[in-house]
């Protein structure tokens, strides 16, 4: 989280202090921005009444983050084109994440600490597939769109590791994630994939199948390499019982149980909501409101509701909630739009595969809590952005520009504000 946050607030300070001598200050409207705000100001109004408004210090600081990176890239990307960068550089950073969790697999390699093996991402399996769910579609875009060779053997090499990957971390979350991603991305580019076989050759064809083939055989026979021997973490004991005690269940029980329970929490605080990170708090009052949870000891309680949809619901209340699915509702109108209303076939799949990466993060979020972690919320709203991108490439929405003479002024407000939350992440994250 910190990397990411002072990472996104130096390179906007940057961009700040970045124009040509001359220029005016312009700002870029989306459709996303109020309900972006509303949302983030919900969040604040959610804690009015928590009991622990502190628990939340992370968390607003890291939403205030993806938030800002979602209007640095919509002011800054000019077109669609400046989005095909932004799937190369998922692309690279996701074979590295597959690259590290094979390793972690194969080859006993504890470099990167692990709590639930293999994770590549200093945590569990289930964080590195929230990045893998959302990541993947961008991998095949960049396939798909690249027009240079050595990017299309990239992308092709990050596909197989990712989905190699995804097979060895065993998480049904993920892997319900990539069989809906690859299905509805079956059925989008069925139409376009027809015209595109009636215009190739026969030799090109047989080509093309050969290789598919090839990367499902190497696939198949990969996954059924075994495993190291993976060390034991040192903290084992710290492990949640409830994730590694199945004596009553699955997980997938179990988070059958904590949903019920937490629904009676729902009924409860409908209106404003527990406060943001503050379900911890109240859970044990709920513990068998509607079944028995089984893990729920004096050692070891529920902090997450494992469904990040209810959890928004139970801590921001049912106005904090509307306004988070609305950010999802405006996203795939502004995709059906441009998907069945645009012109440019490139900018149709650009806008798919940018909204089954938002896919991905919404079936994970259904099972684990993705929102919690450091990359899953940068994504998101980078996604959104890119979204607003396209949008405004395929319909010329205005822009809305701000005719301030002297702008230095303005550059210099946004500056200071952006220096006291540099100040302000520093000091929460370290302390």
């Amino acid at each position: 989280m910190a990397i990411l946050q002072w990472g996104i607030i130096l390179l906007s300070l940057v961009r700040i202090w970045h124009f040509k001598q001359g220029a005016g200050f312009t700002w870029k409207i989306s459709a996303l921005d109020i309900p972006i705000l509303l949302f983030y100001a919900l969040c604040w109004i959610s804690m009015i009444k928590a009991p622990n408004s502190s628990l939340a210090s992370l968390q607003l600081l890291h939403y205030a983050a993806s938030i800002l990176f979602y209007f640095f890239l919509l002011n800054t990307l000019p077109d669609g084109e400046s989005t095909d960068r932004y799937f190369f550089t998922v692309t690279l950073s996701i074979m590295a994440v597959s690259a590290v969790g094979i390793c972690q697999y194969l080859f006993n390699f504890a470099g990167v600490p692990q709590i639930v093996p293999p994770a590549s991402t200093l945590s569990n399996k289930n964080m590195s597939a929230h990045i893998i769910s959302m990541s993947l579609p961008l991998c095949v875009g960049c396939l798909v769109l690249s027009r240079r060779a050595w990017q299309s053997i990239f992308s092709a090499a990050s596909i197989f590791l990712t989905l190699l990957y995804l097979l060895y971390t065993k998480t049904r979350a993920g892997w319900l994630a990539a069989l809906v991603v690859f299905t509805l991305m079956g059925i989008a580019c069925l139409p376009r994939l027809k015209a595109l076989v009636q215009k190739q050759s026969r030799q090109k064809l047989l080509f093309s199948s050969a290789v598919a083939g090839i990367f499902l055989v190497l696939l198949v026979v990969c996954s059924r390499l075994p495993s190291a021997d993976i060390p034991v973490p040192m903290n084992k004991e710290s492990i949640q019982v409830s994730m590694t005690d199945t004596t009553g269940g699955d997980s997938a029980q179990l988070r059958m149980i904590w949903w019920k329970n937490t629904m009676h929490m729902v009924k409860d605080y409908l209106w404003w909501g527990t406060g943001l990170q503050n379900f911890k708090i109240f859970y044990p009052l709920y513990h068998r409101a509607a079944d028995v949870d089984w893990s729920f000891t004096d050692e070891h309680q529920l902090t997450r509701v494992h469904n990040d949809h209810l959890q928004m619901l139970v801590e921001l209340g049912i106005f904090g909630f509307a306004a988070y699915a609305a950010l999802f509702g405006i996203f795939f109108w502004m995709f059906g739009r441009i998907f069945f209303r645009s012109r440019d076939d490139r900018i149709k799949l650009r806008a798919l595969f940018i909204c089954l990466g938002v896919v991905g993060f919404i079936i994970n979020a259904a099972f684990c809590f993705p929102m919690e972690r450091a990359l899953p919320p940068v994504y998101l709203f980078s996604f959104f952005a890119l979204m607003g991108v396209l949008y405004r490439e395929s319909f010329k929405a205005p822009l809305a520009t701000v005719a301030v003479r002297r702008h230095i002024l303005l550059r210099s407000a946004f500056s200071i504000v952006l220096l006291v939350f540099l100040l302000v992440s520093v000091y929460f994250i370290v302390r």
